[in-house]
Formats: structure tokens, C-alpha cells, sequence
């Protein structure tokens, strides 16, 4: 029997699916797409605070301690994979990979800290849950939730029109939900799960103002910047759909909000990707701080 195969890209605002097909260059994406925001589906809360990253970091070791308002924001969350999913099966069964944004629970088939959205620790229990309910059928059950960075790195690599394929050393970063950091050195992807003992993932430093790296490369955080020169609330930007990419034109004419936005956004990145180099090339060298105080140093 022939299974469909649909690849799930989840951020913090909306999920994209599509159908994938293979030709003799590499992975491509099908016809068939769907993408849902959260906001569409209830409970979804437009004023949802995520929970202090340190607090989450700290849970992890321990037990997480859900909030209503995540609980509920994780709803959301799962109607929208259902949804998503829904308008691309059939009546054959289906394989699903998931990328998604954040710390993985132990299992791998759970969300157990995010920065710019809720946890969800039972996401694939819960997302199967609601397939089944659906009367959506899987040809095997979800294996984990991979790193949507580690994912970006494979697309480059492995897709037709990929960018990794021609080089020996590239640097990827990718903006959407988060920081997505992709990383091949002599040939080889080198998941950055693999380099914490000397390469930190850019989620995981802060500028000399406390203000975590993520931030200038986050959808969310684009926002939040904004919100904070333009004095106007993240709601009203989303109900407006005020978008880094309108930002971005605001700024082009003049906006004097905007600009200050893309000022501290072109600084702090430009500080980022001036560390990736020196690190890779001479290692450690203290430049960023930590958003757990407790992470071990890297070694120089």
C-alpha cells in the first residue's frame, strides 16, 4: 500500500504542511499544501505570556508544572495539526515528520521548554489522539519531534534546490519561530546537539542588555522590539498584522520606530554571526552571556 508523506513545519504562530516527493535530486515539496494559524482555533489566547524561560529550563530537571493558559494555548496548537493534517490526507495511510521549536522532552515526542510558546510534553500522544478522533490513519506512529534547525540543515542539504549541497562550510541562520542554527563543516551537517561542549545554539546567549540573541531573529521578537519603540501592544500588531516584513517596509519609509527595530536588529546580528565565525575558527571567547546561568562553559 502506498503511504503518503507529509512533512510539518510548527512555529509559534502557525503550522505549514505539505506532501513530499522525491525525484533523482533530492526532496521536493508536492502540490498538496495546507497552513493554519493557531489564532483560528479555540482556546487560542492572544494575549498568551509564555512562561520565564529560566523557570522552564529549571522544570525540566525536575517536573514541569503546566499552566492553565499553556494548557489551553496547547490546545490550540494540536486543533491546528489536526486541521492542517486533515486537508492533506485521504483514505491511505499516512507517515508525518514534524519539526518543531524548542527543547524535546526525553522521549523526543514532547515539547518540555520553548521560549515563544507554550509546553507541551504529551504533543504526539495528544496530536494522535485527535488524528485518530478524525478518523485519520497512520501507517506507524509518530517517531519524535525533530529540530526544526536541524531540519533547516537537511533541507539545505538533501532538498533539490538545496544551498548546502555546493559547499564544504556553511553557517545557517533561520528566522521564523525562533533562532534556527544549522551548521556544516567539512562536508558534514553537525547537528548542534552534538556541539555543546563547544559551540553554543544562538537561543542560548544574551547581549550585554540581558536580552536573549532569539529575539533579533524571531518573528516574535521582531515584534517585541517593535511593540517596545513603537509603544504599541503585540495584540494590536497581530490584529493589524503588523509583521516583521510590514515592519520592515515601515522602516524603509522612514518610520522612526521601525528603524530603531532594524538598527538594534542589524547590530545584535551582526554580533552573532562575528561569534559563530571566531568560535568555529578559535573557540570560545566569553563574548555573550547565558540564558541559563547555570550552562556549562564552552570550552575556548
Amino acid at each position: 500500500m502506498h503511504n503518503i508523506l507529509i512533512g510539518l513545519d510548527g512555529g509559534a504562530t502557525k503550522v505549514s504542511a505539505w506532501q513530499i516527493e522525491q525525484t533523482l535530486k533530492g526532496f521536493v515539496l508536492g502540490s498538496i499544501h495546507s497552513e493554519k494559524t493557531y489564532s483560528s482555533f479555540p482556546p487560542f489566547n492572544p494575549e498568551f505570556t509564555p512562561v520565564d524561560i529560566q523557570t522552564q529550563l529549571e522544570e525540566i530537571n525536575s517536573s514541569i508544572a503546566l499552566t492553565d493558559s499553556e494548557q489551553k494555548q496547547g490546545q490550540a496548537f494540536i486543533h491546528a495539526f489536526t486541521d492542517t493534517i486533515s486537508e492533506l490526507s485521504s483514505d491511505e495511510e499516512i507517515i508525518i515528520g514534524i519539526g518543531m521549536p524548542g527543547i524535546k522532552t526525553t522521549d523526543g515526542r514532547g515539547i518540555a521548554a520553548m521560549a515563544n510558546g507554550p509546553r507541551i510534553p504529551k504533543f504526539c500522544d495528544e496530536l494522535e489522539k485527535a488524528l485518530s478522533e478524525n478518523s485519520i490513519k497512520l501507517a506507524k506512529p509518530i517517531h519524535h519531534l525533530g529540530s526544526d534547525a536541524d531540519y533547516c540543515g537537511l533541507g539545505e542539504e538533501y532538498a533539490d534546490t538545496g544551498l548546502f549541497k555546493s559547499v564544504e562550510n556553511a553557517y545557517y541562520l533561520g528566522g521564523g519561530t525562533g533562532a534556527a542554527d544549522a551548521l556544516k563543516l567539512e562536508g558534514n551537517l553537525i547537528p548542534l546537539d552534538e556541539t555543546k561542549s563547544w559551540l553554543l545554539k544562538s537561543w542560548e546567549m544574551k547581549n550585554n542588555d540581558n536580552i536573549p540573541l532569539e529575539r533579533y531573529a524571531s518573528a516574535g521578537g521582531i515584534q517585541s522590539i517593535y511593540s517596545t519603540y513603537s509603544g504599541k501592544s503585540i495584540s494590536s500588531l497581530n490584529r493589524d498584522k503588523i509583521f516583521p516584513n510590514i515592519i520592515l517596509d515601515l522602516a524603509d519609509q522612514g518610520d522612526e520606530a521601525a528603524t530603531e527595530t532594524f538598527s538594534d536588529i542589524s547590530f545584535n546580528l551582526a554580533e552573532l554571526l562575528f561569534e559563530r565565525i571566531q568560535t568555529i575558527n578559535a573557540g570560545w571567547s566569553d563574548q555573550f552571556g547565558f540564558v541559563n546561568p547555570n550552562r556549562e562553559t564552552p570550552s575556548s
